[in-house]
């Protein structure tokens, strides 16, 4: 259940941002990655989370 207090239209165009950022990072080659894939799905599912 998402939490009321998350604005739903923003986090979903968080969501997206942060989907397109790791598919244009994928298309360049690995030199210095600062975040993972699960890093990002860990902090979406953290931010969707009771609290």
């Amino acid at each position: 259940m998402i939490v009321e207090t998350v604005n739903p239209d923003i986090t979903a165009e968080l969501f997206v941002l942060l989907s397109f950022g790791l598919r244009v990072r994928a298309s360049f080659p690995l030199s210095s990655v600062s975040l993972a894939a699960k890093e990002i799905s860990d902090f979406m599912a953290g931010i969707l989370k009771k609290q």
